[in-house]
């Protein structure tokens, strides 16, 4: 195994991108690209990298040799922070099939404010009222574990890698458009929209696994990268006209 690590200076702040690689057929690298700031900023990131390779090295699906760890670490004395201060559309009504653009108002540690606009389309069958969520990583992965959806354990190799990459990072803004539908998780996998009578055949089916079933539904989801780590959370509650 062979390990590749890049430091700069070490304090507050670590910023590190890197991969993990693996000597599994077909598979994925698991990649790095993240920011951690304030007091225990260096431990965050030593777990960040430790918790994937020991689910990695644990797992019960296929053994797994890793080949190779490249981290490229940058450590600064500043802690990096914006916050999420306000969050706003640019047209009151709102349509099936529109695109709109999504304001969003940061403001940094030293006090400078950044406007980020992001286009939003509202799908063709969305239902009368929807949800719009906007929200730094760790503030998002909270409220998804409470509100939204329960918590996914991986059935396979490729299922587990494709989690770990999908973990929700500091340094970006999170968007998502939801609302009311009935939905399942099955094998790990979310299904929304789903008609009542597909859940029932998702509820019934043995062969299936643990079937959990969801009351909401993700529309549009998308996200922006930042280059500090991002704190806050908004809920804007919007309705839909049909036309």
């Amino acid at each position: 195994m062979k390990f590749v690590l890049l430091f700069k200076f070490v304090f507050k702040l670590f910023v590190f991108s890197g991969q993990i690689s693996t000597k599994i057929t077909n598979q994925n690298d698991v990649l790095f690209d993240n920011i951690y700031t304030g007091p225990s900023s260096a431990i965050s990131a030593a777990t960040s990298v430790a918790g994937p390779l020991v689910m990695l090295l644990n797992n019960d699906y296929e053994e797994a040799r890793i080949e190779e760890l490249s981290l490229i670490i940058t450590a600064v004395e500043e802690t990096k922070i914006e916050t999420i201060e306000r969050v706003w559309l640019d047209q009151v009504r709102l349509y099936p099939g529109q695109v709109i653009d999504l304001n969003i108002t940061t403001r940094n540690y030293r006090g400078s404010e950044t406007l980020r606009t992001l286009p939003i389309e509202i799908p063709i069958n969305a239902p009368a009222n929807l949800s719009l969520l906007v929200s730094g990583g760790p503030q998002f992965t909270l409220w998804e574990q409470q509100e939204v959806r329960p918590p996914v354990k991986p059935r396979n190799m490729t299922h587990l890698i494709r989690l770990l990459n999908n973990a929700r990072q500091n340094n970006r803004i999170y968007v998502r458009l939801f609302g009311d539908d009935y939905g399942a998780v099955v094998r790990g996998e979310h299904f929304t929209s789903l008609p009542p009578s597909m859940l029932n055949i998702y509820r019934s089916d043995g062969s299936s696994g643990t079937t959990t079933p969801l009351t909401k539904a993700t529309f549009y989801e998308t996200d922006t990268l930042s280059e500090y780590a991002v704190e806050g959370l908004h809920l804007l509650h919007l309705e839909i006209t049909a036309q």
